[in-house]
């Protein structure tokens, strides 16, 4: 049974309704809207297997449709103050982060996303500063070209994906997975974090944050900073926000 959906309009990720199944479950049903991204979720959700992520019960690849247990209370990771949140977070990406089975079915790599962003780049980043493109370019390809850790990483990792559950244990939704260098994982969490901080400190406060992350989980702060440049240009985050991250490369690479 099938209660009212959530938003009106629906989600930017599609219509999603909660509900209950005949043996008492409360569930989510989500119809994505059809996109390349919305094609992978399930396989992610299935490889993670509920591991640092919500289970899923059935899909229907078909229609984007899936059906998901229920985060309950469901309260998102941006409730917590910054820092509590961070090291929710750290435990949250050890749990999803495993290597990929060998025939790892539905889950694109991330060297092909970094190959399809940098032959798009010259009629879609026409708004960008030439010189941010081109770091974007070289930088994305030395980083898959040097993977010296290969997982299944979320690919969406941000903290309004990452939910309290039952027994204030956490969970994420919402996974665009990739198979590549855990460290991508950090970038779109990082950009969902820059407005957290004073515009005058913002580069600073980031880089602080990029190091939190590369102790808590035994990576490359380097690399960390890397994919958040790349990225901020390769999902188009805007030309200002992709310099910010530039610098925070920047700051990172001369205290490494």
């Amino acid at each position: 049974m099938l209660d009212a959906p959530l938003g009106d309009p629906p989600r930017a990720a599609g219509w999603v309704a909660p509900g209950v199944t005949s043996d008492g479950t409360e569930v989510f049903l989500k119809v994505g809207w059809p996109h390349a991204e919305a094609e992978t979720e399930a396989a992610g959700l299935r490889f993670f297997g509920g591991r640092g992520a919500v289970r899923l019960l059935a899909h229907d690849d078909a229609h984007f449709a899936l059906l998901t247990e229920r985060a309950i209370p469901g309260d998102p990771l941006t409730d917590l103050p910054v820092e509590e949140g961070n090291r929710v977070a750290a435990s949250v990406l050890e749990q999803l982060w495993r290597e990929p089975e060998p025939n790892h079915a539905g889950i694109g790599l991330l060297a092909t996303t970094v190959t399809e962003w940098n032959a798009s780049f010259p009629r879609t980043r026409r708004h960008y500063p030439p010189e941010l493109v081109a770091m974007a370019a070289e930088l994305g390809s030395k980083l898959v070209d040097r993977q010296d850790s290969v997982v299944v990483v979320h690919g969406d990792f941000n903290p309004t994906n990452v939910l309290r559950t039952e027994a204030d244990n956490w969970i994420t939704i919402d996974p665009k997975p990739l198979i590549g260098d855990p460290a991508y994982d950090l970038a779109q969490f990082l950009a969902n974090r820059v407005d957290d901080a004073s515009v005058a400190g913002q580069a600073d406060e980031m880089t602080r944050q990029v190091q939190f992350f590369a102790t808590a989980l035994d990576l490359s702060a380097t690399r960390i900073a890397g994919w958040t440049a790349v990225k901020a240009v390769g999902w188009d985050w805007g030309p200002e926000r992709a310099a910010l991250f530039r610098r925070v490369y920047d700051q990172v690479g001369s205290t490494a």
